[in-house]
């Protein structure tokens, strides 16, 4: 009877092991799936003109990111405001690209209850974008000079044309629409080589094949602002860089003198959508990428968080802290995210399955408890029926009822004795009765 106990109390916990397996089995499924789901193996990044620089970083990001088994779908633009117009998209699977400084949420005060904010995210600054004025005409060193000339300020709806707009009504000056043309990079830099213009507001990196073309150009020259300061605090997103004679080809000289720039900054933006891995893993590319310096900047001044035009994504913060996430310092991408994935599943399933199972002896421990007192109730009833005398021959039938009930129901070891003594007390009555 013992042995036939113990195996009936063995097949309920292993049935109850079972269930709990089923159940994290169930629950690791919904968390892996809703909460906790891997990273996509491709990420669509939207760049710029395929001559551009946002294009040539782009490349190199993909690279990188191919390493870790992540396919970068680098896609052409044409410059910062099809990439916002891209990433704002709700209906399209564009999820990261670069954005020139002025045209976010933070630069143009837009409020996070504002109809047209903008649900996208600051991962990092990753370059300086100087604003280049280029002009055939000698000696300009304010905008005021510009009145009357022909200038191309960027095509419609570019960044170019933003900044160009943002600095000429800073300096006080009313649209012209007859001298201020709507021209892109490329068309402005024709038509300065043809003459057919005197000026042209480009914003881009010098590694831009249409600044290098322009810087190149006989007979142009780079516009040194003297309000530059004056117009960094006019137009906040705008700051003053300093160039260096010759720093962008020393044997030709150029530029000839230290200059001072206005300059905005690139920044590597990404939908809230993003998933947090894929995110890493860009700060991670924009690290190696920007990380050299150049003709702007010293290396380690990028990628940085300073001025950024976005609210800054949660990982980026933890980033700059703390750089790369702990697992990945040590293991393969791929593995990284397993293992964190998984350990984000288990810990909060062992915090219920444990306890639920050190629980269980207990529970048991007092179901059969209170089968027991609920016996021991039934022969309480019979003694007090017996007392008053009362159908002897029901009372008869009762005690073997409660005799049947000891005998089906499986008891633990460690109620032995006092089933042992149930029964003693069931025998007593029934010599009272006898």
């Amino acid at each position: 009877m013992t042995t036939t106990r113990n195996n009936f109390f063995q097949r309920q916990k292993l049935a109850i092991v079972l269930c709990s397996l089923l159940l994290a089995i169930l629950a690791s499924w919904l968390l892996s799936r809703y909460l906790s789901p891997a990273p996509p193996k491709t990420l669509i990044f939207t760049a710029g003109a395929s001559d551009g620089a946002y294009y040539k970083y782009a490349l190199r990001y993909k690279a990188l990111l191919a390493q870790d088994g992540i396919t970068l779908d680098v896609r052409e633009s044409a410059g910062s405001v099809e990439n916002l117009q891209r990433l704002k998209d709700t209906k399209s699977d564009v999820l990261a690209g670069f954005v020139q400084g002025g045209l976010g949420t933070i630069s143009q005060g837009i409020e996070p209850h504002a109809d047209n904010y903008d649900a996208l995210q600051n991962l990092a600054n990753v370059s300086y974008e100087p604003v280049w004025i280029f002009t055939r005409k000698a000696n300009i060193r304010n905008l005021e000079q510009l009145k009357g000339l022909r200038i191309a300020i960027g095509a419609d709806g570019s960044g170019t044309r933003k900044v160009a707009l943002d600095m000429l009504q800073a300096a006080g000056l009313e649209f012209d629409h007859a001298q201020w043309l709507p021209m892109g990079s490329a068309a402005a830099t024709k038509a300065l080589a043809e003459k057919s213009i005197d000026a042209a507001f480009v914003v881009a990196a010098p590694e831009a094949a249409s600044v290098q073309k322009l810087l190149h150009m006989p007979d142009l020259e780079i516009v040194d602002l003297t309000h530059a300061g004056a117009l960094s605090r006019i137009v906040p997103y705008l700051q003053t860089i300093s160039i260096p004679k010759g720093v962008f080809d020393l044997k030709n000289n150029i530029p000839d003198h230290d200059i001072t720039l206005l300059s905005t900054s690139a920044n590597l933006v990404v939908s809230e959508n993003i998933h947090p891995a894929l995110a890493y893993l860009l700060l991670d590319a924009a690290a190696h990428v920007h990380n050299s310096g150049g003709a702007l900047n010293r290396p380690g001044e990028f990628p940085q968080l300073k001025g950024a035009d976005y609210p800054v994504s949660d990982e980026a913060t933890r980033y700059f802290t703390s750089g790369k996430p702990f697992l990945q310092r040590y293991m393969p991408f791929w593995a990284a995210n397993f293992v964190q994935r998984l350990l984000l599943i288990l810990v909060p399933l062992f915090a219920v399955v444990v306890p639920v199972v050190k629980l269980f002896p207990e529970a048991q421990k007092w179901h059969q408890e209170r089968k027991l007192y609920r016996l021991y109730g039934e022969l309480k009833i019979i003694e007090l029926d017996l007392k008053a005398k009362h159908d002897l021959d029901l009372i008869q039938n009762k005690l073997a009822h409660i005799d049947s009930l000891i005998e089906k129901t499986k008891f633990a070891e460690e109620f032995t004795d006092r089933v042992y003594t149930l029964r003693q007390h069931v025998q007593f009555v029934r010599s009272s009765l006898a």
